[in-house]
């Protein structure tokens, strides 16, 4: 069994991969790790992580789906091929740090938590920041989570990968924090500092916004079980 497992869900990220899978393996390469990307991309992202996981020796594998079928759907697949004693979540767009993943495993490490979360600290446009806090504050009324849910970065211990995400979009992030509390997850943040993209699109739209706050009500509708 390897010790950590990070799990990268991608999207058309063939201009970013290999600079992330090469910032990776700097700040993994004195750990015992595995790689797992699932990738729904029409471009040539599959391709490009291969080839630098191969460059770097890095263990791991690429999963190449045939269509797109959404981010929860891909970290959920992740997560159940993962084998590492601790398990990462992170995006590939650069706008998070691969360094920050051993400080969220030194708290892992120290039992202070069971599953860590990078509270961003963001260098986004006024209207990045202000749609961030509104969905933060809607998470709060529905679920009672103060949380920075929809951070990129998140690690827990590798029981938490029993967590069955059925949310196939982009608010999988709740759902899984909702169900690992249910499980007796303690929660702690670390700051981190939230980058902006350097190459490539981002994948969410402005729409995407209200498509994620009526997801949040249908799920707070569909798995009210979990809330304590």
């Amino acid at each position: 069994m390897v010790y950590v497992s990070v799990v990268v869900p991608t999207y058309n990220e063939q201009e970013v991969i290999g600079e992330f899978i090469e910032r990776l393996n700097q700040a993994l390469e004195d750990l015992d790790y595995e790689l797992i990307i699932v990738d729904d991309s029409v471009d040539f992202t599959a391709s490009v992580a291969k080839k630098y996981m191969e460059k770097f020796g890095i263990k791991g594998f690429v999963i190449k789906r045939g269509k797109r079928l959404g981010k929860g759907s891909a970290v959920n697949l992740g997560m159940k091929k993962a084998k590492g004693s601790y398990v990462f979540v992170i995006d590939a767009d650069l706008e998070y740090n691969p360094f920050d993943i051993k400080r969220l495993l030194k708290l892992l490490e120290a039992r202070k938590c069971s599953v860590v979360v990078g509270r961003r600290l963001r260098k986004g446009s006024f209207v990045r920041k202000f749609v961030g806090f509104v969905f933060r504050i809607v998470t709060w009324l529905l679920f009672g989570m103060r949380i920075d849910t929809q951070s990129g970065l998140k690690g827990f211990e590798r029981r938490f990968c029993k967590v069955d995400i059925k949310t196939k979009g982009w608010v999988w992030d709740v759902e899984f924090l909702m169900k690992a509390i249910y499980m007796g997850a303690k929660i702690c943040e670390i700051p981190i500092i939230f980058g902006r993209r350097g190459r490539g699109k981002s994948k969410i739209k402005v729409f995407d916004a209200f498509y994620m706050l009526f997801d949040l009500v249908e799920m707070r509708r569909k798995f009210r079980k979990y809330l304590h």
